[in-house]
């Protein structure tokens, strides 16, 4: 009986040591990848990224351009900032008559015209909530779903 725990407890000890060293692999990666595409298709200002090779992000992304993104996310007095870790999409038009369908968790912000109205926070994939005044939104989202997270009107 002491063996198969052993045997289990150590099997455990090797898989985690080895997910936490490919997390550190990944993420120094993605550093390298991001500083290289930087210097290679476009330039950084200020905290705004702007791509010069349109082609570079997926176009499965629906109304999202991810050529046109900033680091952090809109919180819920609509300040942009806060975790470096999260992006958020450029004004995006929105009719509030129509069904939109957001593929990841994220904040979507609401506004009219350039007014603020509110962030609602979406924990997973599904519709949107509609907000009757609001004729833009803003997707915020953390920056793993970059890759695949669209919004797509219904």
């Amino acid at each position: 009986m002491k063996l198969k725990a052993l045997i289990l407890f150590g099997t455990s000890v090797m898989i985690l040591s080895g997910c936490n060293s490919g997390e550190d692999e990944s993420k120094n990666d993605e550093a390298n990848q991001e500083t290289s595409e930087e210097s290679s298709k476009g330039e950084t200002k200020g905290s705004e990224k702007v791509e010069s090779d349109s082609a570079s992000k997926d176009s499965d992304s629906g109304l999202l351009n991810l050529n046109n993104t900033e680091e952090g996310w809109i919180n819920f007095e609509g300040e942009l900032g806060g975790n470096s870790e999260y992006i958020t999409s450029g004004f995006i038009e929105y009719n509030p008559e129509s069904k939109y369908k957001l593929s990841k968790g994220g904040y979507i912000a609401y506004y009219s015209g350039e007014d603020f109205i509110k962030t609602t926070q979406q924990e997973f994939e599904g519709p949107i909530e509609r907000v009757p005044k609001a004729d833009q939104i803003r997707i915020s989202f953390h920056e793993s779903f970059e890759e695949s997270i669209s919004l797509t009107e219904q």
